[in-house]
């Protein structure tokens, strides 16, 4: 700017030379020679062209300013974004296997259905302290124990048992869940995005669901545990790595079809990545508490009119919100070891 100035005065001290010399090109009357017009006319178009020539270098160097900080930038992204790639390859995000318990209320018509002629139903029990479910991964995770008083039935089905059950009583069993979603919000630089940055989503379509390792009975409530792994993904474009969870935001949605009562998470093991780097997480219970039950959003059957068929058809969905901070990340993220 500073030379900008000094060239603007330069041409100004020109110009001023340039009009004292008119003062020798006029008539005795006071007005200008033809030659002294001439001279005017040059000696402002010379000012105008001088100071239009400054203003230019000085937009030119602006914009080869703009463009070295633009480079400068998609440098630093270029790093950044191979700096996350190694860190995906070394660490990577993805897979994803989640490990859970959910418990349900049934009618005791329905859990007759299964459980008659199962060892344990209709005999009554004592109360009882159970760690539930044997669908895990990591043992070095905590669970949360089961402390139920039951008055008729304890009944427990797993391995081939649980395979024939569920073939004879698919949608009875298999109905409690439609569809599993597990959505991340990868915070990146400031906030996180309003879509997920990856989403995954698993749909309980078999005959057989092998995704349910057990069921539990206590009375009319059931403790089902199940081991997701294979999931549909959708993703923007990019590598994520484990450290991208540090201040990220999780949404799993638990979607059912059919007249149901309100169903909760007892258990939640997530685990990330491949065998050879995998981390565990076991959520604590207050955070599970937080998930809410109601009508789904998406009502396929919604415009039917019959009652009958909305109660077939009445999509519900259990909801939990997590925001995993640096410190949920540090304490409750466990390395896993075969």
């Amino acid at each position: 700017m500073g030379k900008l100035i000094i060239s603007v005065l330069a041409l100004s001290v020109v110009s001023c030379v340039a009009g004292f010399s008119l003062l020798y090109e006029t008539h005795a009357n006071g007005h200008l020679t033809k030659w002294g017009h001439i001279a005017a006319i040059l000696t402002v178009s010379s000012f105008v062209l001088g100071v239009a020539a400054e203003i230019y270098k000085l937009l030119e160097r602006q914009s080869e300013k703009r463009e070295a900080q633009s480079k400068h930038f998609e440098q630093r992204h270029q790093l950044g974004r191979i700096e996350a790639e190694v860190k995906a390859s070394t660490k990577p995000l993805l897979p994803v296997v989640m490990d859970c318990t959910f418990r349900f209320d049934i009618k005791p018509e329905t859990a007759k259905k299964v459980f008659q002629d199962v060892r344990g139903f209709g005999t009554a029990n004592t109360s009882m302290l159970r760690l539930m479910g044997t669908a895990t991964i990591g043992e070095v995770l905590p669970r949360n124990s089961i402390e139920f008083d039951t008055r008729e039935s304890h009944c427990i089905l797993e391995d081939n048992i649980l395979d024939k059950k569920l073939t004879e009583h698919h949608y009875m069993v298999n109905g409690m869940l439609y569809m599993v979603e597990a959505a991340f919000f990868l915070k990146g630089h400031s906030e996180w995005p309003k879509l997920p940055t990856i989403t995954l989503e698993h749909s309980y379509v078999a005959t057989v669901p092998r995704e349910i390792k057990r069921l539990e009975l206590f009375d009319s409530t059931i403790f089902r545990s199940d081991l997701i792994g294979n999931w549909t993904a959708r993703s923007i474009e990019g590598s994520f790595g484990l450290d991208d969870l540090v201040d990220a935001r999780l949404r799993f949605r638990f979607t059912t079809i059919g007249d149901r009562s309100p169903f909760s998470i007892h258990n939640l093991h997530v685990f990330f990545g491949p065998k050879s780097s995998q981390v565990g997480v076991a959520f604590p219970s207050d955070i599970l508490a937080q998930a809410k039950f109601g009508p789904s959003d998406d009502q396929t059957f919604a415009s039917f009119g019959n009652e009958m068929a909305r109660e077939m058809f009445m999509q519900y969905r259990l909801e939990l919100t997590c925001d995993l901070s640096k410190e949920f990340v540090s304490n409750k993220f466990i390395r896993i070891v075969y």
